[in-house]
């Protein structure tokens, strides 16, 4: 394809999600202090290392150290069985490892069946889904975490974490930092609307 075709082509791919963008209708996050502006307010932070931080104009994000984690665990609406969840964020790391996967953000989650009311520890066996950020991330540069999957069957609550894929062993103190903000838990009724919202997150049109 020469460059005019190609930039055709893109126009209209823009043209389109431009169009798909302003008809669309997006639903809920249904996390809460997804920024961090409330600090640590509905999460469950593990141990030391695991903060909120100030960037560029006093920005308030997550940032984990020593290979920590932290979750929040979000009752779902009911009817949400069939529908596709999608985990979305944006991370980074300082000392990101692509060629061993170790170092990187990582958003995690796991499904329950049961929840109690401001508790933490719901039972049941948990399905675990983890995605990290593509290879080509570089260290402290802030990239789009997102993953997907479909709700089971008397699913009633999703904990949602971000962690740093570990290495177990190096010393806690040697792992690297991970830094989170603008988190995201979405439900879709089909693939492709969930799909089209990572699209539109990641062009900037949402």
């Amino acid at each position: 394809m020469d460059g005019t075709r190609f930039l055709r082509a893109l126009m209209l791919v823009s043209i389109a999600l431009a169009m798909a963008a302003a008809t669309y209708s997006q639903p809920p996050n249904l996390l809460l202090n997804r920024n961090a502006d409330e600090g640590g307010e509905r999460w469950r932070f593990f141990f030391e290392g695991a903060s909120v931080e100030h960037g560029p104009g006093r920005n308030p994000h997550f940032a984990l150290r020593n290979g920590l984690s932290i979750i929040q665990i979000v009752r779902l609406p009911q009817g949400s069985a069939g529908k596709y969840a999608v985990l979305i964020g944006r991370a980074s790391s300082d000392k990101a490892d692509n060629a061993t996967r170790k170092g990187l953000p990582v958003l995690f989650a796991d499904t329950r069946a049961e929840f109690e009311p401001g508790q933490y520890t719901v039972t049941s066996t948990p399905v675990d889904h983890q995605w990290m950020p593509p290879r080509s991330a570089r260290p402290e540069e802030w990239v789009t975490v997102t993953g997907r999957f479909q709700i089971r069957e008397g699913t009633v609550a999703i904990k949602f974490g971000i962690g740093i894929s570990g290495d177990p062993e190096r010393k806690p103190a040697t792992r690297p930092a991970a830094r989170f903000d603008d988190l995201g838990l979405y439900l879709f009724g089909t693939e492709e609307e969930a799909d089209l919202f990572v699209r539109m997150y990641n062009d900037g049109l949402r």
